[in-house]
This record gives structure tokens, sequence and C-alpha cells, in this order.
């Protein structure tokens, strides 16, 4: 009797633990980045962002989140993109910049 009233209690507090958020998972900040190029040729942008966020302490998937959206050089897909990546409420927004092959000169 006396331990179906613990296993009770236990229940019980887990239970409010649980409503009060005392077992969510911490708030990790959100990046959201918008790419006009590919994902291939901005490999190595995206890499310095991340690395540059490593230095001041920011991993990606333990102290932060980073979230892409790829333009694949079609600007015209990069309103909905940046909607979506609104839409997600990042607590920073940055893009990334450099010379698309598709605009440059032969």
């Amino acid at each position: 009797m006396i331990t179906k009233r613990r296993s009770l209690v236990v229940l019980g507090l887990v239970g409010l633990a649980g409503a009060f958020g005392v077992c969510a998972q911490p708030h990790l900040p959100l990046i959201g980045v918008l790419v006009h190029g590919f994902e291939a040729g901005s490999r190595f942008r995206l890499e310095a962002l991340r690395d540059g966020l490593r230095e001041l302490g920011y991993v990606d998937g333990k102290t932060c989140r980073i979230e892409v959206r790829y333009g694949d050089n079609q600007i015209e897909r990069l309103p909905g993109l940046a909607r979506e990546l609104l839409a997600l409420k990042p607590d920073r927004r940055g893009r990334v910049a450099g010379a698309s092959r598709a605009g440059s000169a032969p």
C-alpha cells in the first residue's frame, strides 16, 4: 500500500514538473541565414560563419540553432524564403554575401 502511494506521489510530482516546464528543453537562440546562391557554393562561407560563432561560444545544435535557406540563384525565391525564416521567429538574422556565378562576368 505504501509503495503504491509513493508511486502515485512520484508520478504526480513528475506530472507537475512537466506542467511547469521543469523538464523543458532550454531555449536555444535561433539564427536565420538567407543565401542567394547554391548550398555547394556557399559551404565555405557558412563554415566561416559557424567558426566565428564557435569562437564566440555558439555551437550549432548545442548553444544555438542555425536555419539556412538557399535561393539557388533565383532571386524571385528570396522573398518566400525570407518569410519562411521569419516565421521561425529567429533571434538573429543574416545573409551570406558574395557574387553568384550566374551574375558574374564570364
